[in-house]
């Protein structure tokens, strides 16, 4: 019967897909997210270190005010002055800016954990391909992205326009006020609009979030056909697997049948089951069971051991506790040393042989 669900991907990912998957870097991302938990910790940080920066800055631009003229009016002079800036400003900003990078490390952590793979970075001309591009542009995907911009944007400019109507009384009265007012004002209003926003976008950043978990999940699934191939790949051909399971299986079967002309005893069901014993009281603690097999393999340890003079014994429950107890090659467990020093007893009364002490 042909496989009808052979290009339908209907089977949940193997660990080895995902990992491989991992490795290229395809993993289950919001870009929203990272994005608004960055503007979040941004806004967090200018609230926590905003006042010291913008000291420090304010103090740094009086320095150079009050020392202007002492500034040589030269291309190297100028070059100087730029440079020593830069360095002082970066200094001041470093802290803060620091912050936010770790804050955006830390975004990405949390959803995908440490992930390091150059495979994205190659290159690959498919990308640059107009037609392809152009099928991009106007793919169901990029369409969906579109609407989640214009309903980020609807949803910032809505809690814009309720946080800027709210505090328009307070935004009217600073008309008369002073400079230092104004701008601590405008700062606080920026960062209650910010921070609202950031909240906004971080709700829809967690929903963007399950939706690309759910669609790696399902990119990630695979047909019947890939599954067995996996398969194959990792525990080899199926065929030849049972190929070897066979040869190993005769194998065994020629060993055991080998060791039963050696058997001091067969314990039968009678026609059932066949328990092959064998017991030297110089190397061995406890007799050995060297065969054993139902039905047709129990009729042929039976012909062995009537060509090779080998007694055989009736024992019911013996034989079906030594078959169900014991694998060939291991010794007998204590709870049926009784039942089988009667046995091997006996058979040495048979033969006229000496019954071992360790017996």
């Amino acid at each position: 019967m042909p496989d009808t669900d052979f290009g339908e991907r209907t089977e949940q990912a193997t660990p080895r897909r995902r990992r491989q998957a991992r490795e290229r870097g395809q993993v289950a991302r919001s870009h929203d997210l990272s994005a608004a938990l960055v503007l979040a910790g941004a806004l967090a940080l200018l609230n926590l270190l905003g006042e010291t920066v913008f000291r420090r800055l304010l103090t740094l631009m009086r320095s150079y005010l009050a020392c202007a003229y002492e500034v040589e009016m030269s291309a190297a002079g100028a070059q100087n002055l730029l440079t020593t800036t830069l360095a002082r400003v970066a200094s001041v900003l470093a802290p803060l800016l620091g912050a936010v990078g770790l804050v955006a490390v830390i975004a990405c952590l949390l959803q995908v954990g440490a992930v390091f793979s150059a495979h994205p970075l190659t290159p690959d001309l498919g990308k640059i391909s107009p037609l392809k591009g152009f099928r991009r542009i106007f793919s169901s995907r990029s369409l969906a992205r579109l609407a989640t911009s214009l309903l980020k944007l609807a949803i910032v400019g809505g809690i814009g326009y309720v946080t800027l109507r709210g505090d328009l009384d307070r935004i009217v009265g600073l008309a008369g006020a002073g400079a230092w007012e104004i701008g601590a004002s405008t700062a606080a209003l920026i960062f209650k609009l910010g921070l609202r926003a950031a909240l906004a976008l971080v709700l829809l950043g967690l929903a963007d979030y399950g939706f690309q978990r759910w669609q790696h999940e399902r990119n990630l699934r695979m047909t019947r056909h890939e599954l067995r191939e996996e398969f194959k790949e990792l525990e080899g051909d199926p065929y030849a697997r049972a190929r070897r399971r066979r040869i190993q299986r005769q194998l065994a079967l020629q060993r055991m049948m080998h060791d039963v002309p050696r058997a001091d005893v067969v314990i039968t069901n009678p026609t059932d089951l066949a328990v092959a014993l064998r017991y030297d009281a110089r190397t061995m603690e406890a007799p050995r069971v060297v065969a054993k097999g139902a039905g047709y393999l129990a009729q042929r340890i039976r012909e062995i051991a009537i060509r090779f003079r080998i007694p055989i014994v009736e024992r019911r429950p013996l034989a079906q506790a030594l078959y169900r107890t014991v694998e060939v090659g291991d010794q007998i467990p204590s709870n049926l040393y009784k039942a089988v020093a009667e046995v091997l007893a006996y058979v040495y009364q048979l033969n006229r042989r000496p019954v071992p002490a360790a017996a």
